[in-house]
Formats: structure tokens, sequence, C-alpha cells
């Protein structure tokens, strides 16, 4: 309801196993195709912080949770939407070394869980 009335540049997509940030996505909106196709990101620190602190609040501490944003035209970013689950991980889409260190930090996560 909001984000059709915002003028924005792309939107960040920030992928955190419980609260610790794994990569960070941008999606600019393109006409064609449909659905662009993510570029990978490092997030400044003060763009990092404010991830971080919506991933604490959260208090997700099992699995997947994806922080999305709003990259404003003067770069100012505005939550979007906070899910814990998402099928859209894009876990294809990075590089060998990146994508074996997400798995197996999740699988950390998840067997840590279960040893409590």
């Amino acid at each position: 309801m909001i984000q059709p009335k915002l003028k924005f540049n792309s939107e960040i997509q920030c992928y955190f196993i419980a609260d610790k940030l794994m990569y960070v996505y941008e999606y600019t909106p393109s006409k064609y195709p449909n659905h662009p196709e993510p570029k990978l990101i490092t997030l400044n620190e003060q763009d990092k912080k404010l991830a971080e602190q919506f991933a604490t609040i959260s208090n997700l501490i099992v699995g997947f949770q994806k922080i999305d944003f709003l990259k404003l035209e003067n770069n100012e970013l505005v939550l979007l939407e906070i899910e814990d689950t998402s099928p859209h991980m894009n876990l294809e889409k990075l590089d060998e070394n990146l994508r074996k260190a997400v798995l197996n930090e999740y699988k950390k996560n998840i067997y840590n869980f279960l040893k409590k």
C-alpha cells in the first residue's frame, strides 16, 4: 500500500541466519524483465547496523530471516518487511564459496538449537 507511493531506487534484501548477516542483494526496478536480477552488494556500516537492529528486534534465533528495505532516492533505507521464511533466498545465484558458507552456518545454527 505504501511502496507505490514512495520514490525509491531499489529494494535491498538482507539475508540472515538467526541474527547473523550472511549476504545482501539489491534489486533495481525494471520494466523488463518483470523480475530483475539481484546484485550481490555490501552494506555500508550505517545500513548494516540498521539491518542488524531489526534482526535483533525480531528475536529469531533459529533459521533464515530476510529483512527488506527500500532504498530511497536520497539513499536512505526504510524498512519494507521482515520475513522468517522466504522461498526466494536466491542461494543458486551465490558463488560456490559463499553458498557453502551460508549452508554450513545454517546447519550449525540448526544443530546448536537441537542440542538445547
